[in-house]
């Protein structure tokens, strides 16, 4: 299975992203994605993907309570 991967910058720092999961909830989508810490560790983290008027995915933090409740529990299932 190949691993679908993105780039990403977080904290100012340009760094690769490796999707996990695309989660379809409440119509709309989310993706969970790790982020290698260079330490043998990785950071889960998610965000909603949004299109833009041109069409093309941008990925925006959940601000939704509720929405990353029910996202962190999917994750720790998949993990599990």
């Amino acid at each position: 299975m190949d691993v679908q991967k993105f780039n990403i910058e977080i904290d100012g720092v340009e760094k690769e992203a490796n999707v996990i999961k695309v989660l379809n909830l409440d119509n709309r989508e989310f993706v969970v994605y790790s982020v290698d810490n260079g330490n043998e560790t990785s950071d889960i983290m998610y965000s909603e993907i949004v299109k833009d008027a041109e069409g093309f995915d941008n990925l925006v933090d959940v601000n939704d309570n509720k929405i990353k409740e029910r996202i962190i529990e999917l994750v720790n299932v998949m993990m599990s």
